[in-house]
């Protein structure tokens, strides 16, 4: 592999020039370098001047393809796999800040660093990777915010999807004013879905109790094991890392100002565990109202690999139900099972009752609107705050394509013509999407789902070469990862391989001999690309394996790894 540019002598060891940063400097926030360095454990003046860059890389723990993750979570296997969303998170918290500390140290995002740093093929390769991860989340979010429109005003489907984009080269354009004002507006969306499902979780009223259970009590059922595994892949977004490592670029400060970088590495830090901790505040809301609303154990479990919750009958699609009961000797009852939800508190059922079906963002505000029908504001309240994640993540998404397609090809055009083509490289299958499944609501919550297990096994492309970069103390100098953290993301990616594994061996589940060909075929190029990826780190560990003594081992390999 390429070396990276050696800094020359009047400058320190680690560090890149800022002459490929991304942001027009018109945008930038300016990082006084004349004014001492705070000595404070907390100055909330610093924080507030690195504010922002954590609250939009946050938006995409909160995008639609989440709040389904999050729905069916509760729904499927009520409050007990929120200790499952708390330990993603904080998974998800190690990666961000591994990635702003790259974009901090070195002045540029994770893309950019990957095209000095692999080869050429393999840089292609990681950004097909990248780019196919952001076409299936930017397809959850348009669907997503189409499907809020329909339900706060019915408006089909497909033309949602079209308002939804355009609606984003509207909201892009206040960046002109500044990066400050597009944070701005990030904040209020945040604000918007913090009171909508918030305001959703106490109409529900939700078992206090059970809620901290599930947060704090480790343990998953054999029917939500699936579920469970289904998370980690919904919470952590391989592009969200590399739209982090960019984000954190816009505060122009001198980086050979060893204090200043350590102040913006601490005051990043603090500033993305505050708006992580305020995603999985809003993600729990939404565990907790559908886990106290359509949760019933019966339903649960009632056929391995059959997600059902207890749904009102009510304005229930056909295709949402599903009466396959297994029975103990094998195959299926074609009985359809009613039910009644463990936490529905309600002295009046529906009309038509409760009966075990699929529930997804398709049908999420009906149900809700016929669990409480004495107001109807539990529906609405679920579609205002749906939108606000539509369309906050669908921005994200726009940035995330500009500047993966930047970094990684280094394409020199206009940034309105980059945004102009990296919408309609997702624009064009969301319609797609929208208007095959406007008939077949469940086939589009299917397609979610999928597209959940297409971000879990895209998720080594950004999590490994973020691992590699920050660890390289030719790269990172003095602020090079420390042994630990070296083992957590190890371990982390050892966990995320694992769940790849798993979630395809349960996907195919029952196909034919000829798709299963082409799935191990993939699977051995999936491998394989890994390997490419990692092989200077294998090699590195290889060095410290073989030397001669460990004492001189362990100096080799920190000296290579920059572990010192």
């Amino acid at each position: 592999m390429p070396p990276l540019e050696t800094p020359g002598e009047e400058e320190e060891e680690y560090g890149q020039p800022d002459g490929e940063n991304v942001w027009d400097a018109a945008v930038c926030v300016d990082i006084d370098d004349e004014l001492p360095v705070s000595n404070k454990c907390l100055d909330f003046k610093v924080l507030w001047t690195y504010m922002g860059p954590g609250w939009l890389m946050s938006i995409a723990y909160l995008d639609p393809g989440n709040l389904e993750a999050d729905l069916q979570a509760g729904a499927y296997a009520g409050y007990e796999l929120l200790w499952v969303l708390l330990w993603c998170t904080f998974m998800g918290l190690v990666l961000q800040v591994l990635a702003a500390r790259l974009g901090v140290v070195t002045g540029r995002n994770l893309a950019q660093m990957c095209r000095e740093e692999y080869g050429k093929k393999t840089v292609w390769l990681l950004w097909i990777m990248t780019e196919l991860a952001i076409i299936g989340s930017d397809i959850q979010e348009v669907i997503g915010g189409a499907i809020a429109l329909h339900v706060l005003l019915r408006v089909p489907l497909p033309a949602g999807t079209i308002i939804m984009a355009c609606s984003t080269f509207a909201l892009l354009w206040v960046q002109r004013f500044g990066i400050r004002k597009v944070e701005a507006i990030f904040a209020a969306l945040i604000g918007v879905m913090i009171v909508a499902f918030w305001s959703a979780m106490v109409i529900a009223d939700p078992d206090p109790v059970a809620v901290v259970e599930g947060v704090f009590v480790p343990r998953v059922s054999s029917y939500a094991v699936t579920q469970a595994v289904g998370i980690l892949g919904a919470v952590i977004m391989p592009h969200n890392i590399y739209l982090h490592s960019a984000l954190v670029t816009s505060r122009k400060l001198n980086r050979n100002n060893s204090p200043r970088v350590r102040e913006s590495l601490k005051y990043n830090t603090i500033e993305s565990s505050l708006a992580l901790l305020v995603s999985f505040l809003i993600n729990l809301a939404v565990v907790a109202t559908f886990a106290s609303s359509y949760f019933q154990k019966e339903c649960a479990s009632r056929c391995e690999g059959s997600f059902q919750g207890c749904v009102p009958v009510l304005g229930l699609d056909s295709t949402f139900i599903n009466p396959g009961l297994c029975l103990p000797g094998g195959g299926f009852s074609n009985v359809t099972q009613t039910c009644v939800p463990a936490g529905f508190s309600g002295t009046q059922q529906p009309a038509g009752g409760f009966v075990c079906a699929n529930i997804g963002l398709n049908n999420a505000g009906e149900a809700l609107e016929h669990v409480f029908p004495h107001t109807n504001a539990a529906k609405y309240i679920w579609g205002i705050g749906l939108l606000a994640a539509g369309q906050a993540s669908t921005i994200t998404g726009t940035y995330a394509g500009q500047f993966v397609m930047a970094g990684f090809l280094n394409f020199q055009i206009k940034a309105w013509q980059r945004m102009l083509f990296t919408r309609m490289v997702a624009l064009g299958p969301a319609v797609a999407v929208a208007w095959l499944t406007q008939g077949f609501p469940n086939t589009s919550d299917e397609t979610n789902e999928w597209l959940n297990v297409l971000q879990s096994v895209q998720l080594p492309f950004a999590l490994l070469p973020v691992l590699h970069l920050t660890s390289q103390r030719r790269v990172m100098g003095q602020f090079a990862n420390g042994v630990g953290i070296k083992l957590l993301c190890w371990a982390l990616t050892v966990v995320v391989l694992v769940t790849n594994i798993y979630l395809v061996y349960v996907s195919i589940d029952g196909v034919s001999m000829g798709v299963l060909v082409l799935v191990l075929v993939a699977a051995a190029a999936y491998f394989s690309f890994i390997v490419i990826i990692i092989i200077e780190d294998l090699r590195q560990f290889g060095r410290w394996v073989t030397c001669s003594s460990r004492d001189e081992g362990v100096t080799a390999y920190s000296e290579i790894a920059g572990l010192n």
